[in-house]
């Protein structure tokens, strides 16, 4: 079973480690998607219960585009067939279950000095903590606003950086989108897929200030 554990739509972060084990009771196996979770929010693949998954190295972990890594638990390794012709690495080595393609060695050049950075900052507590209370400020703001609908709970456990609102009197939230951007240049995405409809993804990032949230409150609160 393919799961994220953080939604790209609305920013929901799932409960991985209770959906793993009902999924293990089943004899299913899941598959992690944890593109937006890594370097945002701590978390330990062996509590979570969780054998495969994938991840990118470029959103918050800042490195160059192209950049990622899988996970295969050890004792998983032989349940997935190496790449076809593969012939690099033996059998008992995860790099034999990657395709052997021509690498970017510039961008895998970058690593070192990517996860020094990172945990100079003070790795994903840190990163997180910062990012959560820049989306706090704006949803504790707008969430009560007759014209918008925050899509994200303010569980703790269930939001991270990214939420998701919309605009309930306007139809086309791409044309809000728009607006957003040619009226207050704030940078923010329509995503469709969820079940209640399209919706306006907003996430700040480590360099968002105090001042550019206060912004995106002003403008909301304008185009509602």
């Amino acid at each position: 079973m393919a799961l994220t554990h953080v939604t790209h739509r609305t920013g929901l972060v799932m409960p991985v480690q209770a959906i793993a084990a009902a999924a293990r009771e089943h004899g299913i196996d899941v598959i992690l998607d944890g593109a937006h979770a890594l370097g945002q929010m701590k978390f330990n693949l062996a509590e979570l219960g969780i054998v495969f998954a994938g991840y990118n190295l470029h959103k918050w972990i800042g490195a160059p585009l192209t950049l990622g890594f899988m996970y295969i638990a050890p004792e998983r390794l032989a349940d997935i067939d190496p790449d076809m012709g593969e012939q690099h690495f033996p059998l008992n080595d995860i790099r034999a279950r990657t395709p052997y393609s021509t690498p970017n060695i510039p961008a895998l050049l970058t690593l070192p000095l990517v996860f020094e950075e990172h945990l100079a900052m003070g790795g994903s507590a840190a990163k997180g903590a910062r990012l959560n209370y820049l989306r706090n400020e704006w949803v504790r703001a707008v969430r009560d606003w007759p014209g918008i609908e925050v899509m994200t709970p303010d569980d703790p456990r269930l939001y991270c950086a990214i939420t998701s609102m919309r605009f309930t009197r306007h139809a086309d939230q791409q044309v809000m989108v728009d607006r957003l951007l040619n009226e207050f240049n704030l940078f923010t995405v329509v995503r469709s897929g969820a079940a209640s409809g399209p919706c306006i993804r907003i996430t700040p990032g480590l360099t968002t200030t105090a001042a550019d949230i206060a912004a995106l409150i002003k403008a909301l609160d304008q185009l509602r």
